[in-house]
């Protein structure tokens, strides 16, 4: 079972004349290093099913190389325009939380022209249950206040004020 408090789930976009930052993974990574991070790298790396790898592939490439991150293994296109399709988007992560990734799609484009295609995955981690309250939950709205009212001051009435209380049972008696 994973037993992580906390997972940072992180999305970066990386413009396509800028350069990938390794810096900002290493932030990142400092804040918490069970993480996983996603978004639009404008990265191609022909390891990962593009045509040519791309200055910011290899930035990609060298961030993956120190092993800050690893990379989810799917090579489907992410962007597609015209006759034009690569991988740009890509889903990064520490392990073992990497491992736990599943299920990984690319859907087609859904009513955007900038051609990217949403990524989904299934991620399993399992919690502790909580355990259940021994206290009983009670709608203070819904209860009959004059017949509580009633009944106690009736009890009220029969009450020995000569009793000493030392216990919850001695209220019984």
């Amino acid at each position: 079972m994973l037993s992580y408090k906390s997972i940072l789930i992180s999305s970066i976009y990386v413009a396509p004349t800028a350069k990938i930052d390794i810096n900002i993974f290493q932030e990142l990574y400092n804040i918490n290093d069970n993480c996983i991070i996603v978004g639009d790298l404008n990265a191609t790396l022909s390891e990962m099913g593009s045509k040519k790898t791309n200055a910011r592939g290899k930035q990609l490439q060298e961030l993956l190389n120190e092993g800050l991150a690893e990379c989810v293994d799917d090579d489907s296109p992410t962007f597609e325009i015209n006759d034009y399709e690569a991988k740009l988007d890509w889903i990064l992560g520490s392990q073992p939380l990497l491992s736990f990734i599943t299920n990984v799609e690319t859907h087609p484009t859904i009513g955007t022209i900038n051609g990217h295609k949403p990524l989904t995955f299934d991620i399993t981690l399992e919690a502790e249950p909580k355990s259940t309250s021994p206290r009983l939950p009670l709608n203070f709205k819904e209860a009959k206040w004059t017949k509580f009212r009633s009944k106690l001051d009736k009890q009220l009435i029969l009450w020995n004020y000569d009793l000493s209380l030392n216990s919850p049972l001695d209220i019984i008696r």
